[in-house]
């Protein structure tokens, strides 16, 4: 959004969570529910989430990307509100 015409500061956007952004988060949070210790794995995501490791591993990479959850390689995905 661009600054006010009377000099107020300019008011930035956070972009909001897809749906598909959010069920990994969810996923995640429901598998420490259950008792996961440590990272994810990404498999478990896709296993979970019906897609493939692939793109189970470049969403997790994003969500990293974007501070959303941690990322550990070849270990998995840390909620970051855990």
């Amino acid at each position: 959004m661009a600054a006010s015409h009377r000099g107020e500061p300019a008011i930035t956007e956070i972009a909001a969570t897809s749906e598909s952004e959010e069920m990994y988060l969810i996923t995640i949070a429901m598998a420490v529910e259950d008792g996961a210790e440590g990272p994810v794995p990404v498999p478990h995501l896709a296993d979970e989430l019906r897609v493939s490791r692939v793109s189970a591993n470049e969403m997790v990479k994003k969500l990293a990307g974007r501070e959303l959850l941690e990322y550990v390689p070849y270990q998995g995905a840390v909620s970051l509100g855990t």
